[in-house]
């Protein structure tokens, strides 16, 4: 089964970092400079393996050491121990760092050159360690990424409706028999909010492992609704307000009259 979604990371920079120290690696060397219509320039330091790259949504893992064009280091991940996941595209990093993350394929290694207005713009941030106007200069490598459930909007013409009032969209019919009474129900499940942001999907919160649960007794009351309705094979969307998705496991930032998809 699956339900609809888009993710949330915070890209939070340290303060601790106000003038360079003995400790700040250089800023390495440009190998051939690539300029794009962004103003985004970079260099491949080192290339990646295969050819697929993140797409917008996607959970990705980055290194990266962000210096001022003074040489003073103003964020590490490698200072921190360990590297930063985002959701890429989807606004949690600076325009800069996400455009050149979507470039990249696994192991991959760039230096870039951020613009001001790919960066923090006029404002600056954390009280003057990022000046107004700053160019930023970055050593990103991507660790890894995983490819999550894309969001897709719903097809008014293909969606019918429960005696509930669940509102339902088959997107693949299976040709397995129906759920009953003593069997045990294995299932995978994505919901967002209704601006593509992703709640839960089990490529993250379950290793990418399906959900298995006995018929009736599922972890969600819309995910027990939906097991009486499909088939074994058969991939659904679904839309419905929080309250009746999740039950008592809303998140506590989300509104239970809100629709998830």
């Amino acid at each position: 089964m699956k339900l609809i979604a888009a993710l949330i990371a915070l890209f939070t920079l340290s303060s601790s970092l106000a003038a360079q120290t003995p400790q700040d690696p250089p800023i390495p060397a440009d190998t051939e400079i690539v300029s794009l219509p962004s103003g985004l320039k970079y260099s491949v330091l080192v290339p990646g393996s295969g050819t697929q790259r993140p797409s917008k949504g996607d959970e990705v893992s980055v290194h990266y050491t962000g210096w001022l064009t003074t040489g003073v280091v103003f964020d590490s991940s490698r200072k921190k121990g360990r590297p930063w996941s985002f959701a890429q595209g989807m606004h949690k990093a600076i325009d800069g760092m996400d455009e050149a993350v979507a470039l990249m394929t696994k192991g991959a290694k760039f230096k870039l050159t951020i613009p001001p207005e790919l960066g923090y713009g006029a404002t600056g941030f954390g009280n003057g360690l990022i000046p107004p106007n700053a160019t930023l200069i970055f050593e990103v490598e991507l660790v890894d990424f995983i490819v999550l459930p894309k969001f897709r909007a719903g097809d008014k013409a293909k969606q019918r409706k429960t005696e509930s009032g669940l509102v339902y969209e088959p997107l693949i019919e299976g040709n397995g028999a129906l759920a009953g009474a003593g069997d045990v129900v294995v299932y995978k499940v994505a919901a967002w909010r209704e601006n593509g942001e992703l709640l839960f999907c089990n490529e993250l919160q379950n290793g990418n492992k399906p959900l298995c649960a006995p018929f009736g007794k599922l972890q969600w009351p819309i995910a027990d609704e939906a097991s009486k309705l499909m088939k074994v094979g058969s991939s659904y969307r679904f839309e419905a307000s929080a309250a009746s998705s999740l039950g008592a496991q809303i998140p506590r930032d989300t509104d239970p009259t809100m629709a998830l998809v």
